[in-house]
């Protein structure tokens, strides 16, 4: 029954860690991140406008 409750827990942390790291992200870059991609090491965030050249 316990393994239940565990499994829930790890599910529910799951669903929420993706808006905190969003959320931080936008703390430590703003609010116009582009595309952010995560390495064993870093994050490597690309900021920017929308108004400027597009990245394609």
């Amino acid at each position: 029954m316990h393994i239940h409750a565990v499994l829930g827990v790890l599910a529910t942390a799951t669903l929420l860690v993706d808006g905190f790291e969003r959320s931080a992200r936008e703390a430590v870059y703003g609010k116009d991140v582009r595309v952010a991609l995560q390495t064993g090491v870093r994050e490597i965030a690309l900021t920017g406008g929308a108004d400027g050249r597009p990245l394609d």
